[in-house]
């Protein structure tokens, strides 16, 4: 190609028509209601202050807590601390992170220390004879992963070719009582597999017993590629923001149409095998057994239900449990208050799944090819006129094919070129990506420059988009009404690594300070693409999802520490001072 000025102009269009339409026009003002954040009124406009910070929905599990590769920043305050590591994360360096609870990770001695581990030095050597044992040969690599207050996660990469690339984890607490709860994991993940767009990972083997070369429980994974969105997220221009934002509510929206009959925590429906050095076969069904009392005892399972006695027959069975019989009576009234209030619909007996921390470092992603269209040569002549373009499609995977197509145009006429080459490369998820090539020259310019030499132009590269490739962190997956999912990712908007100490875990939080514009078009994007689907979005999610979200919370989790109490003290206050607003007299 000639450089600017030049008698030879070659022009290069790519397009992708697989790509989602943004439904944002940036010119002009949105037409959906998306406020902000959310405040303790339901049918009132939202702001971003922080004042309004004492609504909170913590999702705690009673069996965990939090940290992994690329968490956000945690405090002993946090409600959303159970196991939550990365442990099927992606080929980046999984010690680079911002965690401020370091102390919960195996990228250190400090883990060892905390739960009496054996050093990572001696305990490789154990997992380099697990893994000759399970037939994968000697290994190339053994990584140490972040993770989480329940499980020690370990990256394993072979020497062999296939060389497997896997993730191991080991509980750090479970015996061979409780030998089931990988059982459960490993039929659930099989289960949601039938499920393309989770894109969980693969089970690949794992083991009940104590009978191998760790003497421990553990299971092996298939290692996903990709970063966490995290990682990437807040450095991307706008544009590429808007296109993940579009990725996460189409998820959210197809996770959504995963149905169940009650609600409860996904289990194994049947009994798999002790261990198993490959795959396990796929599992059609899952039991829905009752939420977690405590880490060793599960509630009983619940019936498809009103909203309403749902949550008062939680309550009922937790007041059984003591010491929370006062707690319990209270949290019984204000869920009757909350249906007398309106907060209630019939739709709430739907039950959907739900990922309880789908957070910006579970949900990883990868960029599809780019698209570089190299140095186009031409030779300008007064005969026959010569034109070889070469376009190269290239990944950042370098495990993934690359292409190189070479195009010659010979026109012996004489006159003006003016030819045009369209290319369309379709990758393997199916998705085409067009190219078109213009070349034209000037007779004048041709006629001058018969033998000029050949020039180059700087190659054009477009971006591939976004997609996701792996979700990671599905222990304790629960059913649950769909309001009570319907929490917002408000992460997209607000990185929760800028959060203040101060800051619970709790994404229905508003952010400490205002939004900035850019925020709030990722925001108003991904408010329109859910409302566009649901018009029940904006309240389930801003208004009484709120209030609703932080009195189940009690209901599935209970109390298990100081906090808790805090919590519902604040919880208690802030719902009477509510309703007593809203004017609402009892009948005689």
């Amino acid at each position: 190609m000639s450089t600017p000025g030049s008698a030879n102009q070659v022009s290069l269009d790519a397009t992708n028509d697989s790509t989602s339409g943004t439904l944002i026009d940036l010119d002009s003002p949105t037409t959906v209601q998306t406020p902000d954040t959310a405040i303790p009124d339901p049918h009132e406009s939202m702001s971003t202050k922080s004042e309004q910070d004492h609504i909170e929905d913590d999702s705690k599990s009673g069996d965990g807590d939090k940290d992994e590769t690329g968490s956000h920043a945690t405090t002993e305050d946090d409600d959303e601390e159970l196991d939550n590591e990365n442990e099927n994360g992606s080929h980046h360096d999984d010690n680079d992170t911002n965690s401020a609870n370091d102390h919960f990770s195996d990228c250190g001695s400090n883990s060892t220390a905390m739960y009496e581990h054996e050093s990572f030095e001696t305990y490789q050597l154990k997992v380099a004879q697990l893994c000759r044992d399970l037939k994968y040969g000697e290994l190339q690599k053994i990584d140490r992963m972040h993770g989480g207050g329940y499980n020690r996660v370990i990256g394993l990469q072979g020497s062999e070719t296939p060389a497997p690339d896997l993730v191991l984890r080991v509980p750090r607490f479970l015996d061979l009582d409780q030998a089931h709860e990988i059982t459960d994991q490993v039929a659930v993940l099989s289960y949601l597999s039938q499920y393309d767009f989770l894109h969980v990972p693969e089970v690949v083997g794992y083991d009940t017993t104590e009978n191998n070369a760790l003497s421990s429980i553990f299971s092996l994974q298939r290692r996903i590629h990709g970063v966490p969105i995290e990682e990437v997220f807040y450095d991307l221009p706008l544009a590429e923001k808007l296109q993940i934002t579009t990725l996460v509510a189409e998820l959210l929206l197809k996770m959504e149409t995963v149905r169940f009959e009650q609600p409860g925590r996904l289990r194994a429906n049947g009994t798999l095998p002790p261990k198993s050095n490959e795959t396990p076969p796929s599992v059609k069904d899952v039991k829905i057994g009752g939420f977690r009392l405590d880490p060793m005892e599960d509630m009983p399972e619940a019936e498809r239900q009103p909203l309403c006695n749902l949550l008062v027959n939680l309550f009922s069975i937790l007041k059984k449990k003591g010491p929370t019989v006062e707690e319990c009576d209270k949290l019984i009234e204000i869920t009757k208050e909350m249906e007398t209030a309106g907060l209630m619909r019939n739709t709430d007996t739907e039950n959907v799944l739900w990922h309880w921390d789908l957070s910006a470092s579970n949900i990883l992603i990868r960029q599809t090819a780019d698209e570089k269209s190299k140095t186009v040569e031409t030779k300008p002549t007064k005969g026959p006129s010569r034109h070889a373009v070469e376009i190269k499609v290239e990944n950042s995977d370098p495990n993934a094919p690359k292409h190189t197509i070479q195009v010659q145009v010979e026109d012996a006429s004489g006159k003006k070129c003016n030819h045009k080459i369209e290319v369309a490369i379709e990758d393997h998820t199916g998705k085409k990506y067009k190219h078109t090539v213009q070349i034209t020259t000037d007779d004048d310019a041709a006629a001058a420059e018969p033998e000029s030499a050949p020039s180059q132009t700087p190659p054009t590269s477009t971006q591939g988009k976004w997609t996701i490739s792996g979700i990671i962190d599905w222990d304790d997956v629960l059913s649950v009404p769909l309001v009570l999912a319907r929490k917002p990712p408000s992460w997209l908007w607000f990185s929760e690594l800028t959060r203040t100490l101060q800051w619970t875990g709790n994404r229905d939080t508003p952010p400490e300070r205002d939004l900035t514009e850019d925020e709030l078009t990722i925001k108003a994007h991904y408010d329109q693409i859910m409302a566009r689907k649901s018009p029940i979005y904006i309240d389930d999610t801003y208004h009484r999802g709120i209030w609703l979200r932080k009195l189940a919370r009690f209901a599935i989790y209970g109390f298990t520490s100081n906090e808790d109490w805090k919590k519902f003290w604040a919880f208690e206050k802030d719902w009477a001072g509510y309703y007593n607003s809203l004017s609402i007299h009892k009948s005689d």
